[in-house]
């Protein structure tokens, strides 16, 4: 069975982002160099340094410790916000709390607070929104930055940096106005924001009022032997077990029943059929419709997972086992089908676990039924 989360493999050409781009596909992540970049069908753009140099670059074996991100909304004055993001908890360590913190940019060095203990949990270090325009400058004309803290020195490619912030620009329709990162100009920022959809997910209203655990081999059992091509070839590909424990049961609303059924498992990602069921007619069960992000027959590669108190389809799927790229993406409820409200990709595999976002919609309160 050939399935995957198909938005990884077929976005790849450089789109700009329009008006009338309306679908997941549309959006992608860009790469230059050293940097990853994208911009979501909001228009919110996102950049991140890759810590690992490419794998036919000259020492390639090693791993930097963090990753340098920029991230700006679509607004006129929305500011570009800079933060290190570490790679694990290795990067820097409690014990270090307290000693002072630097950013040597080229030949200028950026004091900061000392660390803290906040910082340290987070594994994040926030730059003060005063400093980031100065920072940014100095980025573009520099071959090398380095985080200091204390007497450690940890290196970030500045490699593709310049390449990424003018990207950002050009998806935000900001070059060569005053609000531009890149090309700065005297034009007058004109650009509207994207009109974003709002999704309701549909709920139980009281998951209490029943226990899954007491119906759900009963309800796997009969779905297994539903006479649906997609759950025949599902069992075909499945491993016999003697219990379907990597199956999901869960109450997507007052009638219905999400049924995962497993279709067999990887090393690092398992494919798991998708069907909704009335509660009290499993055997009419049909495939889960779902609008965007999957390769056909309601399937989804990775891991899996419900949530019935936000109404929301869970999907994180690892290009390999380190978890350094693929997918993560979420699918709201909402009574007749699945609407992708979120996907987060990073399609190089080099050591950076902060995906980037390219389709967000609006979420309102979920409501009960």
């Amino acid at each position: 069975m050939k399935s995957k989360f198909i938005l990884l493999s077929v976005i790849t050409a450089l789109i700009p982002l329009s008006a009338h781009a309306d679908q997941a596909s549309d959006y992608a992540a860009q790469t230059f160099k050293d940097w990853t970049v994208a911009c979501n069908n909001q228009r919110v753009c996102s950049a991140s340094s890759l810590l690992a140099p490419a794998d036919d670059a000259p020492n390639a074996d090693e791993i930097s410790s963090v990753a340098l991100t920029v991230e700006r909304g679509a607004a006129a004055d929305s500011p570009a916000k800079l933060s290190l993001i570490a790679s694990g908890e290795e990067a820097w360590e409690e014990k270090q709390v307290g000693e002072a913190l630097g950013l040597d940019v080229g030949e200028q060095t950026f004091e900061l607070a000392k660390l803290t203990k906040q910082q340290v949990a987070d594994l994040k270090i926030d730059f003060p929104a005063e400093q980031v325009a100065a920072i940014l400058a100095s980025a573009q004309k520099a071959t090398t930055i380095k985080l200091l803290i204390g007497s450690t020195e940890m290196d970030i490619s500045v490699s593709g940096l310049s390449a990424s912030l003018l990207y950002m620009d050009e998806q935000q329709q900001r070059l060569e106005t005053p609000a531009a990162l890149i090309k700065k100009g005297s034009k007058s920022f004109t650009a509207s924001l994207p009109k974003v959809a709002s999704v309701t997910p549909i709920i139980q209203a009281d998951e209490a009022g029943e226990e899954l655990a007491d119906v759900q081999a009963e309800v796997l059992a009969t779905a297994r032997k539903l006479s649906l091509p997609a759950v025949k070839n599902c069992n075909a590909e499945r491993q016999a077990e003697s219990e379907d424990t990597e199956s999901m049961v869960a109450l997507l609303d007052t009638k219905n029943y999400l049924i995962g059924l497993n279709c067999g498992s990887g090393a690092y990602n398992s494919t798991t059929l998708l069907l909704v069921a009335p509660k009290d007619q499993i055997e009419k069960a049909k495939l889960a419709q779902i609008d965007q992000g999957t390769d056909g027959d309601a399937l989804l590669t990775g891991y899996t997972s419900y949530d019935g108190s936000t109404g929301l389809l869970h999907n994180l799927y690892k290009s390999r086992g380190l978890g350094d790229c693929g997918s993560d993406a979420d699918w709201a409820w909402t009574g007749k089908q699945f609407t992708l409200v979120r996907l987060n990709v990073m399609d190089e595999c080099r050591g950076n676990m902060n995906f980037l976002n390219v389709w967000q919609l609006d979420l309102a309160k979920p409501k009960s039924e």
